[in-house]
Protein backbone atom coordinates (compact mmCIF):
# COMPACT_ATOMS: atom_id res chain seq x y z
CA UNK A 1 0.00 0.00 0.00
CA UNK A 2 1.37 3.40 -1.00
CA UNK A 3 0.76 6.26 1.48
CA UNK A 4 1.94 9.85 1.52
CA UNK A 5 3.74 11.47 4.45
CA UNK A 6 1.49 14.05 6.15
CA UNK A 7 4.16 16.59 7.11
CA UNK A 8 3.69 18.90 4.10
CA UNK A 9 -0.06 18.98 4.62
CA UNK A 10 0.32 19.77 8.33
CA UNK A 11 2.86 22.51 7.68
CA UNK A 12 0.76 24.15 4.97
CA UNK A 13 -2.28 24.14 7.23
CA UNK A 14 -0.33 24.88 10.38
CA UNK A 15 -2.33 28.00 11.30
CA UNK A 16 -5.66 26.41 10.48
CA UNK A 17 -4.82 23.46 12.71
CA UNK A 18 -4.00 25.89 15.54
CA UNK A 19 -7.28 27.73 14.98
CA UNK A 20 -9.09 24.39 15.26
CA UNK A 21 -7.05 23.59 18.35
CA UNK A 22 -7.99 26.99 19.80
CA UNK A 23 -11.71 26.32 19.22
CA UNK A 24 -11.50 22.87 20.78
CA UNK A 25 -9.60 24.17 23.81
CA UNK A 26 -12.17 26.95 24.22
CA UNK A 27 -14.84 24.29 24.57
CA UNK A 28 -12.64 22.39 27.04
CA UNK A 29 -12.20 25.54 29.15
CA UNK A 30 -15.96 26.22 29.05
CA UNK A 31 -16.83 22.70 30.25
CA UNK A 32 -14.11 22.60 32.92
CA UNK A 33 -15.31 25.94 34.25
CA UNK A 34 -18.90 24.62 34.35
CA UNK A 35 -17.89 21.61 36.44
CA UNK A 36 -15.77 23.73 38.79
CA UNK A 37 -18.67 26.20 39.18
CA UNK A 38 -21.08 23.36 39.95
CA UNK A 39 -18.93 22.01 42.78
CA UNK A 40 -18.34 25.57 44.05
CA UNK A 41 -22.13 26.03 44.18
CA UNK A 42 -22.49 22.65 45.89
CA UNK A 43 -20.05 23.80 48.60
CA UNK A 44 -21.89 27.10 49.16
CA UNK A 45 -25.44 25.81 49.25
CA UNK A 46 -27.24 23.27 51.38
CA UNK A 47 -27.60 19.98 49.60
CA UNK A 48 -30.82 19.06 47.91
CA UNK A 49 -31.93 16.82 45.11
CA UNK A 50 -30.26 17.29 41.75
CA UNK A 51 -31.18 16.03 38.33
CA UNK A 52 -30.18 12.45 37.63
CA UNK A 53 -28.62 13.60 34.32
CA UNK A 54 -25.83 15.64 35.93
CA UNK A 55 -23.10 13.40 34.50
CA UNK A 56 -24.53 13.70 30.98
CA UNK A 57 -24.83 17.47 31.37
CA UNK A 58 -21.37 18.26 32.73
CA UNK A 59 -19.23 15.27 31.65
CA UNK A 60 -20.89 14.27 28.40
CA UNK A 61 -19.29 12.06 25.71
CA UNK A 62 -18.60 15.13 23.53
CA UNK A 63 -16.34 16.56 26.26
CA UNK A 64 -14.38 13.28 26.34
CA UNK A 65 -14.07 13.33 22.53
CA UNK A 66 -12.96 16.98 22.40
CA UNK A 67 -10.24 16.39 25.00
CA UNK A 68 -9.10 13.26 23.19
CA UNK A 69 -8.99 15.17 19.88
CA UNK A 70 -6.95 17.98 21.49
CA UNK A 71 -4.46 15.44 22.85
CA UNK A 72 -4.15 13.74 19.43
CA UNK A 73 -3.67 17.02 17.54
CA UNK A 74 -1.08 18.28 20.00
CA UNK A 75 0.72 14.93 19.82
CA UNK A 76 0.84 15.17 16.01
CA UNK A 77 2.20 18.71 16.25
CA UNK A 78 4.72 17.52 18.84
CA UNK A 79 6.00 14.87 16.43
CA UNK A 80 6.17 17.41 13.58
CA UNK A 81 8.10 19.94 15.67
CA UNK A 82 10.43 17.21 16.85
CA UNK A 83 11.13 16.22 13.25
CA UNK A 84 11.83 19.84 12.33
CA UNK A 85 13.92 20.41 15.47
CA UNK A 86 11.61 23.15 16.71
CA UNK A 87 10.45 23.75 20.30
CA UNK A 88 8.13 20.97 21.49
CA UNK A 89 7.38 21.89 25.10
CA UNK A 90 4.06 23.58 24.34
CA UNK A 91 2.61 20.55 22.59
CA UNK A 92 4.08 18.15 25.13
CA UNK A 93 2.37 20.05 27.97
CA UNK A 94 -0.94 20.27 26.08
CA UNK A 95 -0.87 16.52 25.42
CA UNK A 96 -0.21 15.64 29.07
CA UNK A 97 -2.68 18.24 30.34
CA UNK A 98 -5.60 16.93 28.32
CA UNK A 99 -4.81 13.33 29.17
CA UNK A 100 -5.07 14.49 32.77
CA UNK A 101 -8.33 16.32 31.99
CA UNK A 102 -9.79 13.09 30.55
CA UNK A 103 -8.92 11.30 33.82
CA UNK A 104 -10.44 14.20 35.78
CA UNK A 105 -13.66 14.05 33.73
CA UNK A 106 -13.98 10.35 34.53
CA UNK A 107 -13.59 11.06 38.24
CA UNK A 108 -16.07 13.97 38.11
CA UNK A 109 -18.54 11.79 36.23
CA UNK A 110 -18.42 9.13 38.96
CA UNK A 111 -19.32 11.67 41.63
CA UNK A 112 -22.01 13.35 39.51
CA UNK A 113 -23.72 10.02 38.82
CA UNK A 114 -24.14 9.26 42.53
CA UNK A 115 -24.60 12.73 44.02
CA UNK A 116 -28.27 12.05 44.82
CA UNK A 117 -27.48 8.54 45.98
CA UNK A 118 -24.82 9.59 48.46
CA UNK A 119 -24.21 13.21 49.28
CA UNK A 120 -20.69 14.58 49.02
CA UNK A 121 -18.91 15.63 52.16
CA UNK A 122 -17.83 19.29 52.22
CA UNK A 123 -14.17 18.25 52.09
CA UNK A 124 -14.73 16.11 49.03
CA UNK A 125 -16.80 18.73 47.20
CA UNK A 126 -14.18 21.40 47.94
CA UNK A 127 -11.47 19.07 46.69
CA UNK A 128 -13.31 18.50 43.40
CA UNK A 129 -13.93 22.22 43.02
CA UNK A 130 -10.24 23.00 43.57
CA UNK A 131 -8.92 20.25 41.29
CA UNK A 132 -11.14 21.40 38.43
CA UNK A 133 -10.07 24.98 39.09
CA UNK A 134 -6.42 23.94 39.00
CA UNK A 135 -7.05 22.13 35.70
CA UNK A 136 -8.70 25.29 34.34
CA UNK A 137 -5.81 27.73 34.85
CA UNK A 138 -3.18 26.03 32.65
CA UNK A 139 -5.78 25.61 29.91
CA UNK A 140 -6.32 29.38 29.91
CA UNK A 141 -2.58 30.05 29.66
CA UNK A 142 -2.05 27.46 26.93
CA UNK A 143 -4.96 28.63 24.82
CA UNK A 144 -3.34 32.08 24.50
CA UNK A 145 -0.12 30.47 23.32
CA UNK A 146 -2.10 28.41 20.80
CA UNK A 147 -3.87 31.58 19.65
CA UNK A 148 -0.49 33.25 19.07
CA UNK A 149 0.57 30.26 16.97
CA UNK A 150 -2.70 30.47 15.06
CA UNK A 151 -2.10 34.09 14.03
CA UNK A 152 1.68 33.93 13.88
CA UNK A 153 4.14 31.83 15.83
CA UNK A 154 5.59 32.50 19.22
CA UNK A 155 6.81 36.08 19.19
CA UNK A 156 10.11 35.34 20.95
CA UNK A 157 11.06 32.21 19.04
CA UNK A 158 9.83 32.83 15.48
CA UNK A 159 10.10 35.43 12.73
CA UNK A 160 6.62 36.09 11.34
CA UNK A 161 7.88 36.56 7.79
CA UNK A 162 9.71 33.27 7.79
CA UNK A 163 7.28 31.03 9.71
CA UNK A 164 6.53 28.64 6.89
CA UNK A 165 10.07 28.89 5.52
CA UNK A 166 11.53 28.02 8.94
CA UNK A 167 9.59 24.80 8.95
CA UNK A 168 11.68 23.71 5.96
CA UNK A 169 9.08 22.19 3.68
CA UNK A 170 10.92 19.99 1.19
CA UNK A 171 10.09 17.23 -1.25
CA UNK A 172 10.53 14.56 1.40
CA UNK A 173 7.65 16.00 3.40
CA UNK A 174 5.27 15.11 0.59
CA UNK A 175 6.96 12.05 -0.87
CA UNK A 176 5.25 8.75 -1.24
CA UNK A 177 6.34 5.78 0.82
CA UNK A 178 5.50 2.13 0.73
CA UNK A 179 3.50 0.58 3.53
CA UNK A 180 4.07 -3.17 3.55
CA UNK A 181 1.91 -5.55 5.53
CA UNK A 182 3.84 -8.42 6.95
CA UNK A 183 6.87 -8.82 9.18
CA UNK A 184 10.48 -7.95 8.43
CA UNK A 185 12.42 -8.81 11.60
CA UNK A 186 15.54 -6.81 10.72
CA UNK A 187 13.64 -3.68 9.77
CA UNK A 188 11.37 -4.05 12.78
CA UNK A 189 14.35 -4.35 15.10
CA UNK A 190 15.96 -1.26 13.57
CA UNK A 191 12.77 0.73 14.03
CA UNK A 192 12.42 -0.45 17.63
CA UNK A 193 16.02 0.44 18.44
CA UNK A 194 15.64 3.82 16.79
CA UNK A 195 12.41 4.56 18.70
CA UNK A 196 14.04 3.35 21.89
CA UNK A 197 16.96 5.75 21.38
CA UNK A 198 14.67 8.66 20.56
CA UNK A 199 12.48 7.89 23.55
CA UNK A 200 15.56 7.75 25.75
CA UNK A 201 16.83 11.09 24.43
CA UNK A 202 13.37 12.61 24.81
CA UNK A 203 13.21 11.36 28.40
CA UNK A 204 16.67 12.69 29.25
CA UNK A 205 15.84 16.07 27.69
CA UNK A 206 12.60 16.41 29.66
CA UNK A 207 13.51 14.28 32.68
CA UNK A 208 12.67 16.80 35.46
CA UNK A 209 9.31 17.66 33.91
CA UNK A 210 8.36 14.02 33.21
CA UNK A 211 9.35 12.88 36.70
CA UNK A 212 7.48 15.80 38.23
CA UNK A 213 4.32 15.05 36.27
CA UNK A 214 4.51 11.31 37.01
CA UNK A 215 5.14 11.93 40.71
CA UNK A 216 2.28 14.41 40.94
CA UNK A 217 -0.04 12.03 39.10
CA UNK A 218 1.03 9.12 41.31
CA UNK A 219 0.51 11.12 44.51
CA UNK A 220 -2.85 12.42 43.33
CA UNK A 221 -4.16 9.01 42.27
CA UNK A 222 -2.78 7.39 45.42
CA UNK A 223 -4.37 9.99 47.65
CA UNK A 224 -7.66 9.78 45.73
CA UNK A 225 -7.80 6.00 46.05
CA UNK A 226 -6.89 6.18 49.74
CA UNK A 227 -9.48 8.84 50.47
CA UNK A 228 -12.24 7.13 48.49
CA UNK A 229 -11.60 3.60 49.79
CA UNK A 230 -10.15 4.04 53.28
CA UNK A 231 -11.69 7.33 54.45
CA UNK A 232 -14.83 8.19 52.50
CA UNK A 233 -16.06 4.73 51.58
CA UNK A 234 -14.92 2.70 54.56
CA UNK A 235 -17.67 0.29 55.56
CA UNK A 236 -17.85 -0.74 59.20
CA UNK A 237 -19.03 -3.98 60.73
CA UNK A 238 -22.35 -4.04 62.58
CA UNK A 239 -20.76 -4.32 66.03
CA UNK A 240 -18.33 -1.41 65.62
CA UNK A 241 -18.68 2.01 67.20
CA UNK A 242 -18.15 4.70 64.57
CA UNK A 243 -17.07 8.20 65.56
CA UNK A 244 -17.47 10.91 62.92
CA UNK A 245 -17.34 14.66 63.52
CA UNK A 246 -17.42 14.12 67.30
CA UNK A 247 -20.60 12.03 67.05
CA UNK A 248 -20.55 8.31 67.90
CA UNK A 249 -22.88 5.75 66.36
CA UNK A 250 -23.52 2.19 67.54
CA UNK A 251 -26.01 -0.31 66.15
CA UNK A 252 -27.68 -1.88 69.19
CA UNK A 253 -29.79 -4.22 67.12
CA UNK A 254 -31.04 -4.94 63.61
CA UNK A 255 -34.10 -7.16 63.31
CA UNK A 256 -36.62 -8.54 60.83
CA UNK A 257 -40.21 -9.21 61.89
CA UNK A 258 -43.85 -9.12 60.86
CA UNK A 259 -45.05 -9.28 64.49
CA UNK A 260 -45.88 -6.11 66.37
CA UNK A 261 -45.20 -5.53 70.07
CA UNK A 262 -48.42 -7.44 70.98
CA UNK A 263 -47.34 -10.47 68.90
CA UNK A 264 -49.97 -9.63 66.25
CA UNK A 265 -49.16 -10.31 62.60
CA UNK A 266 -48.93 -7.04 60.65
CA UNK A 267 -47.73 -8.43 57.32
CA UNK A 268 -48.20 -6.12 54.32
CA UNK A 269 -48.25 -8.07 51.06
CA UNK A 270 -45.01 -9.91 50.41
CA UNK A 271 -42.96 -7.53 52.53
CA UNK A 272 -41.26 -7.85 55.88
CA UNK A 273 -40.25 -5.12 58.30
CA UNK A 274 -36.66 -4.33 59.23
CA UNK A 275 -36.03 -2.57 62.54
CA UNK A 276 -32.77 -0.71 63.13
CA UNK A 277 -31.95 0.30 66.70
CA UNK A 278 -29.23 2.94 66.75
CA UNK A 279 -27.53 4.62 69.71
CA UNK A 280 -26.08 8.08 69.09
CA UNK A 281 -23.74 10.01 71.35
CA UNK A 282 -23.42 13.72 70.60
CA UNK A 283 -19.97 14.77 71.81
CA UNK A 284 -20.43 18.34 70.60
CA UNK A 285 -21.48 21.29 72.72
CA UNK A 286 -24.37 22.08 70.40
CA UNK A 287 -27.59 20.13 69.75
CA UNK A 288 -28.03 18.03 66.63
CA UNK A 289 -30.80 16.46 64.56
CA UNK A 290 -30.57 13.41 62.34
CA UNK A 291 -31.79 13.49 58.76
CA UNK A 292 -34.33 10.66 58.72
CA UNK A 293 -34.58 10.50 54.91
CA UNK A 294 -30.86 9.84 54.63
CA UNK A 295 -30.88 6.90 57.07
CA UNK A 296 -31.10 4.47 54.17
CA UNK A 297 -30.79 0.73 53.75
CA UNK A 298 -29.20 -0.28 50.46
CA UNK A 299 -29.87 -3.76 49.06
CA UNK A 300 -28.32 -4.20 45.64
CA UNK A 301 -29.63 -1.34 43.50
CA UNK A 302 -32.63 -0.72 45.75
CA UNK A 303 -32.86 2.02 48.38
CA UNK A 304 -35.25 1.84 51.34
CA UNK A 305 -36.22 4.76 53.58
CA UNK A 306 -37.69 4.71 57.13
CA UNK A 307 -41.48 4.36 57.51
CA UNK A 308 -42.45 6.63 60.38
CA UNK A 309 -46.10 5.47 60.50
CA UNK A 310 -44.95 2.00 61.62
CA UNK A 311 -42.84 3.14 64.57
CA UNK A 312 -45.59 2.49 67.11
CA UNK A 313 -45.84 -1.18 66.12
CA UNK A 314 -42.29 -1.69 67.38
CA UNK A 315 -42.25 0.57 70.44
CA UNK A 316 -41.16 -2.32 72.64
CA UNK A 317 -37.83 -2.24 70.79
CA UNK A 318 -37.34 1.51 71.19
CA UNK A 319 -38.61 4.99 70.48
CA UNK A 320 -38.98 5.87 66.79
CA UNK A 321 -36.93 8.82 65.58
CA UNK A 322 -38.96 11.79 64.32
CA UNK A 323 -36.77 14.89 64.15
CA UNK A 324 -35.83 14.50 67.82
CA UNK A 325 -33.14 16.84 69.15
CA UNK A 326 -30.08 15.20 70.66
CA UNK A 327 -28.54 17.56 73.20
CA UNK A 328 -24.84 18.27 73.31
CA UNK A 329 -22.77 15.88 75.44
CA UNK A 330 -25.63 13.39 75.69
CA UNK A 331 -26.74 10.13 74.11
CA UNK A 332 -30.01 8.68 72.94
CA UNK A 333 -31.30 5.47 71.36
CA UNK A 334 -33.87 5.38 68.55
CA UNK A 335 -35.36 2.92 66.08
CA UNK A 336 -35.91 3.23 62.33
CA UNK A 337 -38.40 0.93 60.58
CA UNK A 338 -38.20 -0.20 56.94
CA UNK A 339 -40.37 -2.39 54.72
CA UNK A 340 -38.62 -4.59 52.15
CA UNK A 341 -39.66 -7.55 49.96
CA UNK A 342 -39.09 -10.95 51.58
CA UNK A 343 -36.70 -12.00 48.81
CA UNK A 344 -34.32 -9.18 49.81
CA UNK A 345 -33.58 -10.77 53.21
CA UNK A 346 -31.01 -13.19 51.79
CA UNK A 347 -29.03 -10.42 50.07
CA UNK A 348 -26.20 -8.26 51.42
CA UNK A 349 -27.44 -5.12 53.14
CA UNK A 350 -25.76 -1.79 53.76
CA UNK A 351 -26.79 0.97 56.12
CA UNK A 352 -25.80 4.31 54.61
CA UNK A 353 -26.28 7.63 56.38
CA UNK A 354 -25.31 11.05 55.12
CA UNK A 355 -26.66 14.17 56.76
CA UNK A 356 -27.34 17.34 54.76
CA UNK A 357 -24.54 19.88 54.77
CA UNK A 358 -24.93 22.27 57.69
CA UNK A 359 -23.23 25.54 58.56
CA UNK A 360 -22.04 26.69 61.95
CA UNK A 361 -19.28 28.79 63.51
CA UNK A 362 -16.80 26.03 62.79
CA UNK A 363 -17.55 26.01 59.07
CA UNK A 364 -19.13 23.28 56.97
CA UNK A 365 -19.73 19.94 58.65
CA UNK A 366 -21.16 16.64 57.55
CA UNK A 367 -22.10 13.30 59.16
CA UNK A 368 -21.45 10.20 57.12
CA UNK A 369 -21.25 6.47 57.86
CA UNK A 370 -21.74 3.04 56.31
CA UNK A 371 -22.39 -0.29 58.00
CA UNK A 372 -22.61 -3.86 56.81
CA UNK A 373 -25.82 -5.12 58.44
CA UNK A 374 -27.58 -8.46 58.77
CA UNK A 375 -31.02 -8.76 60.39
CA UNK A 376 -31.92 -11.09 63.25
CA UNK A 377 -35.39 -12.62 62.93
CA UNK A 378 -37.90 -11.93 65.73
CA UNK A 379 -40.69 -14.06 64.27
CA UNK A 380 -39.87 -17.35 66.01
CA UNK A 381 -42.39 -17.49 68.86
CA UNK A 382 -41.27 -18.85 72.25
CA UNK A 383 -43.79 -19.88 74.94
CA UNK A 384 -42.52 -20.03 78.52
CA UNK A 385 -43.74 -22.53 81.14
CA UNK A 386 -46.88 -21.54 83.03
CA UNK A 387 -46.14 -19.60 86.22
CA UNK A 388 -48.16 -20.73 89.23
CA UNK A 389 -49.80 -18.28 91.63
CA UNK A 390 -47.21 -16.69 93.88
CA UNK A 391 -44.33 -17.23 91.43
CA UNK A 392 -42.49 -14.15 90.19
CA UNK A 393 -41.76 -13.87 86.48
CA UNK A 394 -38.90 -11.72 85.25
CA UNK A 395 -39.24 -10.52 81.64
CA UNK A 396 -35.47 -9.98 81.35
CA UNK A 397 -34.92 -11.55 77.95
CA UNK A 398 -37.78 -9.54 76.43
CA UNK A 399 -37.77 -5.89 75.48
CA UNK A 400 -39.35 -5.08 78.87
CA UNK A 401 -35.89 -5.71 80.34
CA UNK A 402 -35.93 -6.06 84.13
CA UNK A 403 -39.72 -5.81 84.51
CA UNK A 404 -41.16 -8.31 87.04
CA UNK A 405 -44.68 -9.58 87.76
CA UNK A 406 -46.08 -11.95 90.41
CA UNK A 407 -49.77 -12.88 90.68
CA UNK A 408 -50.50 -13.45 94.35
CA UNK A 409 -54.19 -14.33 94.24
CA UNK A 410 -57.24 -14.46 92.01
CA UNK A 411 -60.95 -14.59 92.73
CA UNK A 412 -64.33 -13.71 91.18
CA UNK A 413 -67.50 -12.38 92.74
CA UNK A 414 -70.59 -10.37 91.95
CA UNK A 415 -69.09 -7.43 93.83
CA UNK A 416 -66.11 -6.39 95.92
CA UNK A 417 -65.81 -3.64 98.49
CA UNK A 418 -62.88 -1.55 99.63
CA UNK A 419 -62.41 1.35 102.04
CA UNK A 420 -60.80 4.75 101.47
CA UNK A 421 -60.79 7.46 104.16
CA UNK A 422 -63.20 5.41 106.30
CA UNK A 423 -65.65 5.19 103.40
CA UNK A 424 -66.69 1.80 102.08
CA UNK A 425 -66.88 1.65 98.27
CA UNK A 426 -68.40 -1.14 96.20
CA UNK A 427 -67.11 -2.41 92.88
CA UNK A 428 -69.68 -4.17 90.69
CA UNK A 429 -71.15 -4.13 87.21
CA UNK A 430 -74.93 -3.62 86.98
CA UNK A 431 -75.01 -5.16 83.52
CA UNK A 432 -76.56 -8.62 83.27
CA UNK A 433 -74.30 -11.66 83.08
CA UNK A 434 -71.29 -9.74 84.42
CA UNK A 435 -69.13 -10.50 87.42
CA UNK A 436 -65.99 -8.91 88.88
CA UNK A 437 -62.57 -10.51 88.66
CA UNK A 438 -60.05 -9.50 91.33
CA UNK A 439 -56.32 -9.95 90.79
CA UNK A 440 -53.77 -9.19 93.52
CA UNK A 441 -50.27 -8.73 92.13
CA UNK A 442 -46.75 -7.40 92.71
CA UNK A 443 -45.45 -5.45 89.72
CA UNK A 444 -41.98 -3.93 89.35
CA UNK A 445 -41.45 -2.13 86.03
CA UNK A 446 -38.07 -1.37 84.51
CA UNK A 447 -37.62 2.39 84.77
CA UNK A 448 -36.27 2.63 81.23
CA UNK A 449 -39.44 1.15 79.68
CA UNK A 450 -41.89 3.98 80.24
CA UNK A 451 -44.81 2.74 78.16
CA UNK A 452 -45.47 -0.11 80.68
CA UNK A 453 -44.76 1.83 83.86
CA UNK A 454 -47.79 0.33 85.64
CA UNK A 455 -49.68 -2.97 85.71
CA UNK A 456 -52.61 -1.22 84.05
CA UNK A 457 -50.40 -0.18 81.12
CA UNK A 458 -48.83 -3.63 80.92
CA UNK A 459 -52.27 -5.22 80.54
CA UNK A 460 -53.34 -2.61 78.00
CA UNK A 461 -50.26 -3.04 75.80
CA UNK A 462 -49.40 -6.72 76.22
CA UNK A 463 -51.97 -8.47 78.37
CA UNK A 464 -54.99 -10.68 77.76
CA UNK A 465 -57.05 -13.16 79.80
CA UNK A 466 -58.20 -16.48 78.44
CA UNK A 467 -60.10 -19.43 79.83
CA UNK A 468 -60.84 -23.01 78.81
CA UNK A 469 -64.25 -24.62 78.96
CA UNK A 470 -65.08 -28.08 77.65
CA UNK A 471 -61.70 -28.19 75.92
CA UNK A 472 -62.22 -24.93 74.01
CA UNK A 473 -60.21 -21.76 74.43
CA UNK A 474 -61.92 -18.39 74.88
CA UNK A 475 -60.36 -14.94 75.15
CA UNK A 476 -62.09 -12.70 77.68
CA UNK A 477 -63.31 -9.30 76.59
CA UNK A 478 -62.83 -7.57 79.91
CA UNK A 479 -63.48 -4.05 81.18
CA UNK A 480 -61.11 -2.48 83.68
CA UNK A 481 -63.13 -1.18 86.66
CA UNK A 482 -60.17 -0.60 88.99
CA UNK A 483 -60.80 2.57 91.07
CA UNK A 484 -58.66 5.51 89.96
CA UNK A 485 -57.68 6.19 93.59
CA UNK A 486 -56.54 2.64 94.10
CA UNK A 487 -53.14 2.64 95.78
CA UNK A 488 -52.97 -1.11 96.34
CA UNK A 489 -51.63 -3.67 93.91
CA UNK A 490 -55.10 -4.92 93.03
CA UNK A 491 -56.84 -4.92 89.65
CA UNK A 492 -60.60 -5.34 89.13
CA UNK A 493 -62.07 -6.44 85.80
CA UNK A 494 -65.67 -6.84 84.74
CA UNK A 495 -66.11 -10.07 82.72
CA UNK A 496 -68.89 -12.39 81.54
CA UNK A 497 -70.11 -14.73 84.26
CA UNK A 498 -69.43 -17.64 81.91
CA UNK A 499 -65.91 -17.63 83.34
CA UNK A 500 -67.16 -19.02 86.69
CA UNK A 501 -67.43 -22.53 85.29
CA UNK A 502 -64.09 -22.37 83.43
CA UNK A 503 -61.77 -25.33 83.82
CA UNK A 504 -58.74 -23.03 83.90
CA UNK A 505 -58.06 -19.33 83.59
CA UNK A 506 -54.77 -17.74 82.49
CA UNK A 507 -53.34 -14.24 82.24
CA UNK A 508 -51.20 -14.04 79.10
CA UNK A 509 -48.46 -11.46 78.48
CA UNK A 510 -47.35 -11.37 74.83
CA UNK A 511 -44.19 -9.37 74.21
CA UNK A 512 -43.56 -9.65 70.48
CA UNK A 513 -42.40 -13.24 69.91
CA UNK A 514 -42.23 -14.14 73.62
CA UNK A 515 -45.33 -15.43 75.43
CA UNK A 516 -45.53 -15.56 79.23
CA UNK A 517 -48.45 -17.34 80.95
CA UNK A 518 -49.58 -16.72 84.55
CA UNK A 519 -52.01 -19.25 86.03
CA UNK A 520 -55.07 -17.70 87.67
CA UNK A 521 -57.15 -20.82 88.10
Amino acid sequence: MILRKPYAFIIKHFKKIHILLFILMSYGIYKTNNISSFFASYVRNSTGFYESTLAKTYANPLFYFICFLIAILSLILLILMKQKEKPTKLYFIITLLYIGVIILISMDSGYLRTINFEQLSPRNSRLLRDINLIALFPQIVLIFLVLIRAIGFNIKKFNFAKDIEDLNIDVSDNEEFELTFGTNPDKLNRILRKNQRELKYFYLEHKPMILGILLSLFLFLGWTVYYRVIVLNKIFNQNEVVRINNISYKIEGFYSSNLNYRSENITEGNNIFLILKLRIYNGNEYNIKLNTENMRIIIGENIYLPIIRKYDEFKDIGNGYEDNIIDGDSEASYIFVYSVPNQELSKNMLLRYAERISFDVNGVTNRYLKYYIKPESLDEVSIFPIAELGKEVNYTISNLKNTKLKINSFETNIKFSYGIDNIINVINDPMDNRIIMKIVYDYTPDESVQYVSSFEKLMKEHGSIRYYKQGKEYVINYKDVTPSKNILSIAYYSVLDDIVNAEKIELVIKIRNLIYIHKLK
